[in-house]
C-alpha cells in the first residue's frame, strides 16, 4: 500500500458562520468570558505554568509571575488521562486581571473540573474575586471548600454565604458549577451544582454582581490568602449570564465526555463510552426542552458546526464528538467507491428523538493548494466502516473563504461521519513518505530514527518531536528537506534514550509555513529491554487479551492507535488477572493485522508496548 504523508484536509480555524463557539457549543466571546483548558498547553510535562491562555476569545489569561507560586503542568492525569494544571496547596495561585465580562452583571455561571488533594476543613478557594473577608467593596464572589469539606459560595459579600449539605473528598474527580440569576425570586437566585445535580438553591438579596476592579484569583479565596487549594485543575469556564436548562445539559455532556465524569441525569451523549470507541473530544450539541428552551446552533471547540434542525421537538438532542485522530492524516484502505482518500478523524453522533435534517458546516482553511468543492464529500456510515454502505453527500456549497456547507443532512443515532475527496491530486502532496521507524541502540544510550521520502514538493524540512504518551509532544530538532525533488531522500536522527519518552513523530513543514504530521511510532519492549509492570497475552490476538499485573501499584491502562487515538482506558488496582474483550476494536479494522499499543502509566512512569490485532 502506498504510504502518503498528506496534508489534504487540515482543519484549524474557527468557523465564521457559527456564533456558538463556547464550551460544548454554548456561548461565544460576547458572553463566555473565561475558558481555561489544560489540554491547550504545548509546554513540556512537569514544568511550571506562568501563563494559562484563555480560549474564550477575550484574552483573560491566568498569570503567575512569581516562580515559587507557579503551578505545574502535567500532560496526563487521573481525569480521563487529560492534561491538568496542578496547584500544590502550599502557595500556588494564578490571577486573571479584572475585566468587565467577569462581573457587574445580572447573572453569572461558572464550571470547573478538578480533583482536590488537600481538603481538611480549612478554607480552600477554587476562585475568588475580592480583597478580603472584611472588605465588602470590590467583592464580587468567592467559591471555596470549608467547614466539614463542604462547598461554600459568597455573592457580593459574606452576609448571605451558603453551603452544600454534603462533603467533598480528596482524590476524587468533580465537575462543579455555581450560578446567580438576579431576575429570579430572591429565595432561589444562587445555586451550586455537582455534575448534573442541583445541590442547593439559596437566597440572595442582590440583583446584580458587584462591578469589582480586583483580579480573579485561582486557587485561593483572594490573592495572597493564608490557605490555598491543592488540586488538579483541568478546566475552568465562566459565562456572564445564568445558563438556561438546555444550555447546562449541553455543557455538562461536553465536560462529562471529555473527563469521564458520569452524569446523574440528562446524560444524552454516549459515544464517549469505551464500547462506542471513546469519542471524547470536542463534543458539542443542539437540543430543545420546550418552545422557550431551544439551542439549535453549535460548534464548540471543534471544527464542525451543526445548525437548523428541521424537526427539533421537546426533549430532543443531537450530540457529536470525534476520536482525536490527526486532522492531517488520510486513510487509504477504508474507502467507498469513487473516494480516493478520507480524513482519519471520525465523528460519532448520539441522537435523542428525531431532530430531522440539519445543516453541517466545516472550515478547510489550512488545506494545501486549491480546494475544489466539487471534489468534497461528506461520508456518513452507521458503524464507521466507510468502505461498505457509506452514504456520500455533496458536493457542498462554498460559503466564503474556506468554509463549506452541506444542507439537508440526516444524522441518526450512532452514525459516524467524516470528509472524503474524489481527487486528492486537487491538493498538492508535500512529500511521499516510504517509512518512518525507530529503534534503541544496543547500548541503550540512543534512539535511532530513520525515514525515507520517495518524492518531495516544497518541503522545507522536518521537526522531530517526541512524547511520553503519544498525545503531547516536544520538539527536538529541525532537519532541512530537499525542497522539490522527484528522487527523495533517506533521513537519520539520533536522540538520547529515555525509557519514559517512547513516542516519536515528524512535523513536515512547507516553505509557506503550512505543515502536516506523520504517524506516531512507539518504541517496543524488545528494543528497550525494559521490565514492565504488566504482562499481557496472547499477542497477536483476534478476540481478547489477559492483563497480568506484576506489581500492586495503581496503574492506568490505555489501548491506543499509532495516531494517538484512545480506544479504551481503565484503572487497575488489583493483582488479579483481568480479561479485556477487543472485539469492538478488531471489527473496526480491515482484514489482516493492525498495530495498536498498550500503555501503562501512573504519575511516576510510563510503559508503551505494541499489540497486534488480527481481523480475519
Amino acid at each position: 500500500m502506498k504510504s502518503y504523508f498528506l496534508l489534504v484536509f487540515f482543519f484549524f480555524s474557527i468557523l465564521q458562520g457559527f456564533t456558538q463557539t463556547g464550551p460544548g457549543g454554548v456561548g461565544n466571546s460576547t458572553n463566555n468570558g473565561l475558558w481555561l483548558k489544560a489540554n491547550d498547553f504545548t509546554q513540556n510535562n512537569n514544568t511550571a505554568v506562568s501563563t494559562w491562555v484563555d480560549a474564550s476569545g477575550n484574552g483573560n489569561n491566568a498569570v503567575q509571575v512569581t516562580a515559587n507560586k507557579q503551578p505545574l503542568f502535567f500532560n496526563t492525569s487521573n481525569l480521563n488521562a487529560m492534561p491538568i494544571v496542578r496547584l500544590d496547596g502550599s502557595n500556588d495561585e494564578m490571577q486573571v486581571g479584572d475585566a468587565a465580562i467577569l462581573d457587574g452583571t445580572s447573572g453569572i455561571t461558572y464550571y470547573t473540573v478538578l480533583r482536590p488533594n488537600n481538603l481538611n476543613n480549612q478554607p480552600r478557594g477554587i476562585i475568588g474575586k475580592r480583597i478580603s473577608y472584611n472588605v465588602s467593596a470590590d467583592y464580587s464572589y468567592t467559591w471555596f471548600f470549608h467547614t466539614s469539606n463542604r462547598l461554600f459560595l459568597d455573592i457580593n459579600d459574606a452576609g448571605q454565604r451558603f453551603n452544600t449539605a454534603g462533603a467533598f473528598s480528596n482524590a476524587t474527580n468533580y465537575m462543579l458549577s455555581f450560578d446567580f440569576d438576579g431576575t429570579l425570586a430572591s429565595g432561589s437566585r444562587s445555586g451550586i451544582r455537582s455534575t448534573s445535580v442541583d445541590l442547593i438553591r439559596a437566597t440572595e438579596s442582590s440583583t446584580t454582581i458587584t462591578n469589582s476592579n480586583i483580579a480573579l484569583t485561582i486557587g485561593a479565596l483572594n490573592t495572597n490568602y493564608s490557605n490555598y487549594l491543592g488540586a488538579d485543575y483541568a478546566e475552568l469556564i465562566q459565562y456572564n449570564y445564568a445558563l438556561n436548562q438546555v444550555e447546562r445539559i449541553i455543557v455538562e455532556n461536553y465536560l462529562s465526555a471529555k473527563y469521564n465524569i458520569s452524569l446523574a441525569s440528562n446524560n444524552y451523549y454516549d459515544q464517549d463510552n469505551s464500547g462506542n470507541g471513546n469519542y471524547d473530544f470536542d463534543v458539542a450539541g443542539i437540543g430543545r426542552l420546550s418552545a422557550s428552551l431551544i439551542h439549535n446552533n453549535s460548534q464548540g471547540s471543534g471544527i464542525v458546526g451543526i445548525s437548523s434542525p428541521n424537526n427539533l421537538g421537546d426533549n430532543e438532542f443531537l450530540f457529536w464528538g470525534h476520536n482525536n485522530e490527526a486532522l492531517s492524516s488520510f486513510n487509504e484502505t477504508d474507502l467507498p467507491a469513487t473516494i480516493e482518500g478520507r480524513l482519519q478523524r471520525d465523528w460519532s453522533v448520539t441522537e435523542t428523538g428525531e431532530v430531522g435534517t440539519v445543516t453541517l458546516t466545516i472550515d478547510l482553511s489550512m488545506v494545501f493548494g486549491s480546494k475544489d468543492a466539487n471534489d468534497l464529500r461528506l461520508l456518513i456510515d452507521a458503524d464507521g466502516i466507510y468502505s461498505a454502505g457509506a452514504t456520500l453527500l455533496g458536493p457542498p456549497t462554498l460559503l466564503s473563504g474556506n468554509t463549506f456547507e452541506w444542507t439537508g443532512v440526516d444524522l441518526n443515532n450512532n452514525d459516524h461521519f467524516t470528509i472524503g475527496s474524489l481527487d486528492t491530486n486537487q491538493t498538492p502532496l508535500p512529500i511521499m513518505l516510504e517509512f518512518f521507524k525507530g529503534n534503541v541502540t544496543t547500548d541503550k544510550a540512543k534512539v535511532l530514527l530513520d525515514w525515507k521520502t520517495s518524492a518531495e514538493i516544497n518541503n522545507a524540512g522536518f521537526y522531530i518531536e517526541k512524547s511520553n504518551d503519544g498525545k503531547n509532544f516536544k520538539t527536538l530538532e529541525f532537519l532541512d528537506g530537499l525542497g522539490t525533488s522527484s528522487v527523495g531522500k533517506t533521513y537519520r536522527y539520533f536522540d538520547s534514550y529515555n525509557q519514559n519518552e517512547v513516542a516519536y513523530r515528524l512535523k513536515q513543514v512547507d516553505f509557506n509555513g503550512q505543515f502536516t504530521y506523520s504517524k506516531i511510532i512507539f518504541l517496543d519492549e524488545e528494543s528497550q529491554n525494559i521490565k514492565t509492570p504488566f504482562q499481557f497475552y496472547p499477542n497477536p490476538t483476534s478476540g481478547a487479551i489477559t492483563l497480568l499485573p506484576k506489581t500492586n501499584q495503581v496503574y492506568n491502562v490505555q489501548i491506543i492507535e499509532s495516531s494517538g487515538r484512545h480506544f479504551l482506558e481503565l484503572e487497575i488496582k488489583t493483582l488479579d488477572e483481568i480479561e479485556l474483550s477487543l472485539n469492538h476494536f478488531i471489527s473496526k479494522t480491515s482484514n489482516g493485522t493492525k498495530t495498536f499499543y498498550v500503555r501503562f502509566f501512573n504519575e511516576y512512569e510510563t510503559f508503551t508496548l505494541p499489540l497486534f490485532l488480527m481481523n480475519k
